[in-house]
């Protein structure tokens, strides 16, 4: 996966802080509650802070690509990372 498109995806690991305003029955303001979450509260709404960082994240695999290596006179399979296709490693692809 390209790295622009990774960011665009939804990361399970990811964490927002959002408030919560806490009102007696009456309407009157009692308290203000924070909590982390990283989950979309509204269809359509996806918090900035809940998206993969892709390439910034230091779970971020690159793909390998494989390289034939002729160092020699022998045929020697190599990998090199690639420039702009990788993957979640925690979620192994």
């Amino acid at each position: 996966m390209k790295v622009e498109e990774a960011k665009k995806k939804w990361c399970p690991f990811s964490n927002v802080e959002r408030f919560a305003r806490v009102s007696n029955g009456a309407g009157n303001f009692i308290q203000q509650l924070a909590y982390s979450c990283n989950r979309v509260e509204k269809e359509g709404e996806v918090p900035k802070g809940v998206l993969c960082i892709a390439s910034a994240c230091m779970a971020w695999q690159w793909d390998r690509i494989p390289e034939e290596n002729n160092n020699y006179g022998e045929s020697i399979l190599i990998y090199k990372d690639s420039e702009d296709n990788g993957y979640c490693g925690l979620s192994k692809k």
